[in-house]
């Protein structure tokens, strides 16, 4: 969505934020991973206020955004929604959990 929005993918609060490096991080603080899983989904949104009410509940990802700021590219969005019933966000819901103990050690 940021990539739409701004034309670049990078946030100021992004991090390597996945299984694996959350793994290496339990293991380093002591626990032992006993299992874990992570996936991408993909996100299909058939309106602009969708949108709009998406970008306002994450404003740790989105800290500026507003509907007046972004007017223009929500109009290109809508108008491409229109044309072609839905807009696909690949690699928007990115997902994983971990099943660790703390090491006795």
């Amino acid at each position: 969505m940021r990539l739409i929005l701004t034309r670049n993918q990078a946030s100021e609060n992004d991090v390597e934020w996945n299984l694996e490096y959350a793994t290496n991080e339990l293991e380093a603080a002591g626990f032992e991973i006993l299992d874990g899983n992570e996936d991408t989904t993909l996100t299909r949104i058939f309106d602009i206020g969708a949108i709009a009410c998406y970008l306002k509940t994450i404003p740790w990802d989105f800290p500026d955004f507003t509907v007046k700021k972004h007017y223009n590219k929500l109009v290109e969005i809508n108008d491409y929604i229109n044309d072609n019933g839905y807009l696909d966000l690949d690699m928007n819901n990115h997902r994983f959990i971990i099943k660790a103990k703390k090491s006795k050690n």
